[in-house]
């Protein structure tokens, strides 16, 4: 686990820059670029909750909004997350780790912050428990409707967590769910409250509509090839 280096938050400005990165403005002192952002999420309920900004290199910030709603505290919380959610309904916070691994910790009322620092406040979750899979399981992406969560691995399988309607229920654990048609890929995938949206397309599509067409083209050669020879050429 790595964690950021300086704990303390920082009155910044934060205004668009070049290529969607985003500029902070510290005390006065020349603008700090930082890497594009790649995910914004919630987090907390309306009257005390933040929000967690991940950016490309892997930084994971936590921002909340000041009174006078012109400036945000900014606080660097890691720095090795590739992905990020939050369930509203059971209070808990997943992260994707670079190295493939996912951890979580509950949010209280006292808020992330107070505890965010602290290796013993994230949980690492098993994907393999017995070790079928002997280069272990790498997870990269991971998808939170209110009670329930859906992971991605490298590999395309899905595995799920907590409740969502009549498809899983009450998964303490990850486990192992197809949740879309076999010789399909999933492109992405969405959340609302109670149910999950995910945008799937054929295996391969390219490389079979590829392969058709030269078995196609290696057909018509051959016919043309005979009718040559039939005709005497």
């Amino acid at each position: 686990m790595c964690s950021a280096a300086n704990d303390k938050a920082m009155k910044v400005a934060v205004t668009p820059g070049d290529d969607e990165s985003f500029i902070i403005d510290h005390d006065g002192t020349p603008p700090l670029t930082r890497p594009p952002a790649l995910r914004i999420c919630r987090i907390g309920d309306a009257d005390r909750g933040g929000v967690l900004l991940l950016t490309t290199d892997h930084s994971l910030y936590s921002a909340q909004l000041q009174t006078n709603r012109s400036s945000l505290d900014l606080t660097l919380l890691r720095t090795d997350v590739v992905d990020v959610d939050y369930c509203s309904g059971s209070l808990e916070l997943f992260v994707v780790l670079a190295n493939g691994s996912v951890q979580r910790q509950f949010i209280t009322g006292l808020g992330l912050d107070r505890y965010v620092h602290h290796p013993h406040a994230w949980q690492t979750l098993s994907f393999d428990p017995v070790e079928i899979i002997d280069e272990g399981v790498r997870i990269r992406r991971v998808c939170c409707s209110a009670q329930g969560v859906v992971f991605v691995s490298a590999n395309g399988e899905t595995y799920v967590m907590g409740s969502c309607g009549e498809v899983f229920k009450a998964e303490l654990q990850p486990r192992h769910m197809r949740l879309y048609e076999e010789g399909k890929e999933l492109l992405d995938l969405a959340a609302g409250n109670e149910h999950f949206v995910m945008l799937v397309a054929p295996y391969n599509l390219a490389d079979d509509t590829s392969s058709s067409f030269d078995r196609a083209i290696n057909k018509d050669n051959k016919d043309f090839d005979y009718a040559n020879q039939r005709r005497g050429y």
